[in-house]
C-alpha cells in the first residue's frame, strides 16, 4: 500500500506499481481464509474450493500486470479497472459468506464469544471493502485484514491458554480467577 501511495500518478516505477497492486488485489480476499480454516467447522470440500477460488484470483492478478484484465496503469501511472475488476470482490464476498456461516455454526456449537468475534470480524472487513469500494477510501481492506488477523490470533491464543483443550473448561488459574470475582458479586 505505501508502494502503491507512493507511486501512483507519479508515472514513475510502472512495473513495481502493477506488481504491488497485484498481489494487494490478490491476497486482500484470501487473507480471510486462515479465519475459515482456524473454525474448524467448514467441510472439506467448501475448503478446496475456496482454495482454489483463492488460487485463481491470484493468478488473476497476476496476469493482469501484463495485458490489464483486473486493473490497467496508464503512462502517469493512474489506475483504472477493467473488464475482471469484480472477480476479486465477488471472491472476497464468498469468501466473507462462508466466514460468516463459520460463525453460525460456531455459534450452534456454543461458542458463543468467538461467534461474535467472527461476526464482528466480517462486518469489519465488509465495512472497508465497502468503504474503498463505494466511497473511494484507499487501502483500508488489506489494513482491516492485518488488524483482523492480530486480533483473531490473540484472541484465538487467549481461548486457548484460558481453556482445557479435550474439555472446554476454565483451567485452574482461569477458574480460580473466576471464582475470586464471582465472591466479589
Amino acid at each position: 500500500n505505501i508502494i502503491m501511495y507512493t507511486y501512483q500518478g507519479t508515472g514513475t516505477n510502472l512495473l513495481l506499481l502493477k506488481v504491488t497492486t497485484a498481489v494487494s488485489y490478490g491476497i486482500s480476499g484470501p487473507v480471510i481464509l486462515p479465519f475459515i480454516f482456524i473454525s474448524s467447522v467448514i467441510g472439506k470440500k467448501v475448503r478446496i474450493i475456496i482454495q482454489a477460488l483463492a488460487v485463481i484470483n491470484i493468478v488473476l492478478c497476476f496476469i493482469s500486470i501484463f495485458n490489464g484484465c483486473v486493473f490497467k496503469f496508464d503512462d502517469n501511472g493512474n489506475m483504472t479497472l477493467s473488464t475482471f475488476a469484480a472477480v476479486p470482490f465477488i471472491f472476497s464476498a464468498m469468501y466473507l459468506a462462508v466466514l460468516l456461516a463459520a460463525s453460525f455454526i460456531k455459534y450452534r456449537l456454543g461458542f458463543r464469544m468467538e461467534s461474535l468475534f467472527l461476526t464482528v470480524l466480517s462486518v469489519a472487513i465488509f465495512t472497508a471493502t465497502y468503504l474503498n469500494t463505494f466511497l473511494h477510501y484507499k487501502y483500508l481492506i488489506s489494513g482491516m485484514a492485518v488488524l483482523s488477523c492480530v486480533f483473531y490470533y490473540l484472541f484465538f491464543t487467549t481461548q486457548t491458554l484460558t481453556r482445557d483443550a479435550m474439555t472446554n473448561a476454565l483451567n485452574r488459574h482461569c477458574f480460580y480467577t473466576d471464582i475470586l470475582y464471582m465472591k466479589k458479586h
